[in-house]
């Protein structure tokens, strides 16, 4: 994460993901594989809450995979290594998960900058541009050095 963006995330609400289709709710059981699929030219975005009257659009997309494994770059051109795992999806660049299973309210796992991510919810609503999506996860990051 560019530094320029760390005074800004206290704390940190991400909503993780959806599941891809737009429906009302998940389509199947909620995993990291669901919710964060995995590939070349892949793209996610994030409506990171940075508690003030001005959210962020976090933007990361996969540039190169090979396997279980797809090198990510950022909206601020950082690129990072993420790993599909059996029990989620871990940025092995970091040595840190980027989100972690099971995918149920209360599951936490050390995050970045020595920070805790907890997922808070499971049953998120989005609307955008590209429709109504239902059954997304919230994942809030505290503390640590930011």
């Amino acid at each position: 994460m560019n530094a320029r963006w760390l005074p800004l995330l206290l704390p940190l609400v991400l909503v993780a993901g959806c599941p891809s289709a737009r429906t009302a709710g998940p389509v199947g059981p909620l995993t990291a594989q669901v919710l964060y699929p995995m590939g070349d030219g892949t793209t996610w975005t994030y409506d990171i809450d940075t508690e003030t009257e001005v959210n962020n659009l976090g933007i990361t997309r996969g540039t190169r995979g090979a396997g279980d494994t797809v090198e990510v770059t950022t909206d601020a051109g950082e690129t990072h290594v993420y790993e599909r795992r059996v029990d989620g999806i871990y940025r092995s660049d970091a040595g840190v998960w980027l989100l972690r299973e099971p995918i149920a309210v209360g599951t936490e796992w050390p995050s970045l900058a020595g920070r805790t991510a907890r997922i808070t919810s499971v049953t998120e609503t989005v609307d955008v541009f590209a429709g109504h999506y239902g059954g997304c996860v919230e994942v809030r990051e505290e503390g640590g050095d930011s």
